[in-house]
């Protein structure tokens, strides 16, 4: 298993989500109907890992992007559920919207 105990989460993430680190596990995935990766592939991988100072300053600077992106997330679904519900509505025309002031752009019309 993979955990961030020595290394912040946010250096992990970033070095095991780049290309070259995805490209390794591609270039070690056994099995042909369903290629995987085994725990030693991982284990034998090379990560370069700053000094803690280094480290630290990455993970302040890194810390408030998975932090806004599942706000961001939290918002989309936010958002899909309600227009899921309203469309059907405005569709139908069970929602009024007549007298509302909406100002269409002319390129939406055209």
């Amino acid at each position: 298993m993979i955990s961030a105990k020595k290394v912040p989460f946010t250096f992990l993430y970033q070095t095991l989500t780049t290309e070259d680190f995805i490209s390794y596990l591609v270039n070690h995935a056994k099995g042909s109907a369903y290629p995987a990766v085994g725990a030693a592939d991982f284990e034998n991988a090379c990560v370069v890992v700053p000094c803690k100072k280094l480290l630290t300053i990455f993970d302040n600077v890194m810390l408030p992007i998975p932090i806004i992106t599942n706000r961001l997330q939290a918002k989309n679904a936010n958002l899909r559920r309600t227009r899921e519900m309203l469309l059907p509505r405005l569709i139908s025309g069970e929602v009024d919207v007549s007298r509302l002031d909406i100002a269409i752009p002319e390129e939406a019309v055209a």
